[in-house]
């Protein structure tokens, strides 16, 4: 494990507990599972092309993910429009940085996922 990723775990723990911490750590392996069940289902079961079936997962990890870490991960009672435009910001620039990722991996070096 990388330093970084491991002081920003201790961190994560020392701020807000490590109930928080567990629920984050279920919260990205739900994340994961989505992005690659919902990519299977979409393109083996619908019939959508791998580059529209990746971008529907990560439409759906979006919109799960924003729900799940406001409402059982941090348990916040903030005003939801506010933090879901902060969210918004964030998970757009990550969300197209996976996507070119997925685009790289199969379609200039063909590496698929399943």
């Amino acid at each position: 494990m990388s330093a970084v990723l491991r002081k920003g775990i201790q961190g994560l723990a020392a701020r807000n507990g490590v109930g928080v911490l567990i629920r984050y750590l279920l919260l990205t392996g739900l994340s994961v599972s989505l992005v690659f069940g919902v990519t299977f289902v979409s393109h083996e079961l619908l019939g959508f092309s791998e580059n529209v079936a990746a971008a529907i997962a990560l439409f759906v990890a979006f919109v799960v993910n924003f729900s799940t870490a406001k409402f059982i991960v941090f348990r916040s009672s903030g005003c939801w429009k506010k933090q879901a435009v902060k969210f918004v910001m964030v998970s757009v620039s990550f969300r197209v940085s996976e996507y070119l990722g997925f685009y790289l991996l199969f379609n200039v070096f063909h590496i698929h996922y399943i």
